[in-house]
């Protein structure tokens, strides 16, 4: 799998760029929250004794007690035959583990040279983050353990196992992709058989129980049966032990490792789960006395139909349930309707129908029609709901009881009934059948242009058309954007982003002061050019903003901002390193300015230059402060653009030169960065 990074595109507000679409360029926007409800907003994000998160299932959004949150992650963290408590944080001896595999898998011809830059893990990964995902629709509310894997050593590797994985799912005999293809599995059966009774089952813990080696042994199963195998199966197995071997995390201050079975947030763990499922299955049907009818399974939900005695069937589950010494099962069953997925069956004398099945606690928490999101987007919720109740529901009458419930939930979220009924009339023309048909997908070869969304820009689309000649003008553009770019929203911060967080906040977070301040390192040589404080201004537009995170010399992944002294003018840069080592080039480079040639001096960066212009002195006149932290490397560029654009430090007002978002390759600053 050799990945490539494709990096977005910040777009000017200033560029020289379309006449028919420059007025829209200053489209004016409004915030969606009230100022009131922003303050409420702000008090509510400091409130300490208080979780939120949303539900494991329902849409719902649920506020927990912080001290019975952290009770039911201790209850589950205390099982000793999953969990094992760490007394240091193993993250640095986790990313040389990582790496010296990758460099041998390399070194022995096995992957290639972009695959091994992909998979190198970089020196800011850190600790998985472990929470709970509330499930509402049980009694006592258990939480659902989750490992975010997001910037872990092994979330590169986990994603290149589960490539090479995942392929191999779709072949497993009961396999379920989604309700579409349930429901396409359940047409192709005409009459049920005679006293047929109708079993859903659930594994008890599925990921987190899975045993190592029987886990690898599935997987290696399944891997040598592919056609092809320029990667070999011992290199992926390997792999994928690494990744489960090395599941370490942080809750509440503590470090853990989990020892048994895959985390639930690493890439690789449905295709994992998928696997040896299908391993675990073949051997419990192969070896019951009486075998189901039909049984069917997405990862831990299992549909079946039996056409044994109801004595039969118990001695069937009983069987199942004492095999395995970790996997474990729960099931009921009735002969005339059961839930599976989102889909009431019924067995209606013998014929099959089906209909919606929502849990009690679903919310139906639509997107809000006023939400932040392009026009299109919310005007295609409507008829794509109304779509699947007609994949759905198999009776009409179904389908407009639950039409007209839809309809009740989509206006509550602000959608017009006219247009509503219009969508629910439009999708309830279409045939079942036709509903339920797949429609094949097109490839798309069309470079996107990623952009985050906000109401006040310019129609981008009809700009990058009419642009796309002056591109075809040249031969090296031509070759390298053949096609009018596409189009792809980024979706902007939400509440969620806002209030809901993977790592628990500390106890003491309220004490911790947030903005730029020193190291305190005597030996430092950054502390003496920075200017601390929680808030920061920009000189062009004079405006103030609030700094929202703990930063210093030693900070990673932040975006900073550097101040001329002399003349207010201002320059934005980021780094994913430590930021005292950046800060340490530009002093060089501004040193170095002095030792250059006058065609060199031209050459120069403008940031350079301005430190040894006329009345300048050069590092006498610099101070910085650190602005800006994003959790993740690929998103550090992106707010590097907003800031330069935001705080007016594109040239001439600023040091930030007019190309320096387009004309840099964004992996390669990230790596000099």
């Amino acid at each position: 799998m050799d990945s490539s990074y494709s990096g977005s595109v910040t777009l000017s507000p200033t560029s020289d760029t379309s006449t028919s679409n420059r007025g829209n360029l200053n489209n004016k926007s409004y915030r969606n929250l009230e100022k009131d409800e922003q303050r409420a907003l702000e008090n509510l994000r400091k409130y300490e004794d208080i979780v939120i998160k949303q539900a494991d299932k329902g849409s719902g959004v649920v506020v927990m007690d912080k001290t019975r949150y952290v009770a039911e992650a201790m209850r589950q963290l205390g099982d000793i035959g999953v969990y094992v408590t760490l007394d240091r944080d193993p993250t640095v001896d986790m990313i040389k583990k990582a790496n010296n595999k990758v460099k041998k898998a390399h070194v022995d011809g096995c992957i290639s040279d972009t695959t091994l830059e992909y998979l190198l893990v970089d020196s800011t990964a850190k600790a998985g983050r472990f929470y709970l995902l509330p499930k509402v629709h049980k009694r006592g509310c258990p939480g659902r353990p989750v490992i975010s894997g997001c910037n872990t050593p092994t979330e590169k590797i986990s994603e290149f196992v589960d490539f090479h994985l995942k392929s191999l799912v779709p072949i497993i005999p009961s396999f379920v992709k989604d309700t579409n293809d349930f429901l396409h599995k359940l047409n192709n059966i005409d009459t049920l058989p005679e006293n047929a009774i109708l079993v859903v089952i659930d594994v008890v813990g599925l990921y987190p129980h899975i045993p190592h080696d029987e886990g690898l042994y599935a997987i290696r199963h399944a891997l040598n049966r592919r056609q092809y195998q320029e990667v070999p199966t011992n290199l992926i197995v390997e792999l994928a032990e690494l990744v489960l071997k090395n599941n370490n995390f942080e809750f509440n201050g503590n470090h853990y490792l989990q020892t048994l079975g895959t985390a639930i947030g690493t890439k690789m763990a449905p295709a994992y789960a998928n696997l040896f499922m299908d391993r675990l299955e073949r051997t419990l049907i192969s070896e019951a006395r009486v075998k189901p009818f039909l049984w069917l399974r997405y990862i831990d939900d299992i549909f079946m139909v039996w056409t044994g005695s109801e004595g039969e069937l118990n001695e069937f589950l009983s069987f199942i349930n004492e095999k395995h010494g970790t996997i474990k099962f729960t099931w009921s069953w009735s002969k005339e309707r059961v839930n599976f997925l989102d889909v009431q069956v019924f067995n209606n004398g013998g014929k099959i129908e089906t209909d919606l099945y929502v849990k009690p606690t679903d919310k139906h928490q639509y997107l809000f029609y006023t939400s932040c999101h392009p026009r299109r987007c919310k005007q295609s919720i409507p008829y794509a709901q109304a779509l699947r109740l007609r994949r759905i529901c198999s009776t009409n009458s179904a389908f407009d009881k639950r039409a007209n419930e839809l309809t009740t939930y989509l206006i509550a979220r602000g959608y017009r009934e006219r247009f509503v009924r219009n969508q629910i009339r439009k999708a309830k023309s279409v045939t079942r059948e036709e509903a339920l048909t797949s429609r094949p997908q097109r490839s798309n070869t069309r470079v996107p242009m990623v952009v985050t969304y906000h109401p006040g820009l310019p129609n981008i689309g009809a700009i990058l058309k009419e642009l796309q000649p002056l591109l075809h003008c040249s031969d090296k553009c031509r070759k390298a954007v053949k096609d009018i770019p596409m189009m792809a929203f980024r979706r902007p911060k939400n509440l969620a982003n806002y209030l809901v967080h993977a790592k628990l906040k500390p106890a003491n977070a309220e004490n911790t002061p947030l903005g730029t301040v020193k190291c305190g390192d005597r030996r430092c040589l950054v502390c003496e050019f920075l200017k601390t404080g929680d808030s920061f201004t920009s000189k062009g537009t004079n405006k103030s903003y609030t700094i929202n995170f703990e930063l210093n010399c030693n900070s990673s992944n932040v975006v900073y901002l550097l101040t001329c002294k002399v003349c207010d003018i201002q320059y934005v840069g980021s780094t994913s390193t430590k930021f005292r080592l950046r800060f340490n080039n530009h002093k060089s480079r501004i040193k170095a300015h002095t030792r250059m040639s006058s065609d060199e001096k031209l050459r120069d960066d403008l940031i350079y230059q301005h430190f040894h212009s006329l009345g300048h002195n050069g590092l006498e006149d610099l101070s910085v402060q650190l602005i800006d932290r994003v959790d993740y490397e690929k998103d550090l560029l992106d707010k590097e653009g907003q800031w330069a654009y935001r705080l007016k430090c594109i040239k001439p007002h600023g040091l930030n030169e007019n190309d320096f978002f387009f004309s840099q390759n964004r992996s390669t600053r990230c790596r000099k960065s």
